[in-house]
């Protein structure tokens, strides 16, 4: 059987691709990732500063328009747990 020269360039082709799909789903995921966990970790540190005593600081730290998730649903508990 006989191979053309076109059948590995082909092949290369589709490796390349093949690769530059997965990183590029790689970063989409790490992005929905942060999406995700930013809101959460703002919040985590704003109850720290609550914690401590700084009420400013922690009310400063909240969004100005919460999410519609449950992550906003506790920005809003917290930001009427401070006044």
């Amino acid at each position: 059987m006989r191979t053309s020269t076109a059948e590995p360039a082909a092949r290369g082709a589709l490796l390349l691709g093949g690769c530059a799909i997965l990183v590029l789903f790689g970063w989409v995921m790490l992005r929905m990732a942060r999406l995700v966990t930013r809101p959460v970790h703002t919040l985590s540190e704003a109850v720290k500063r609550v914690e401590g005593g700084d009420f400013d600081t922690a009310r400063a730290m909240l969004p100005a328009v919460p999410s519609a998730d449950e992550i906003g649903t506790l920005t809003r508990d917290v930001d009427t747990m401070l006044g």
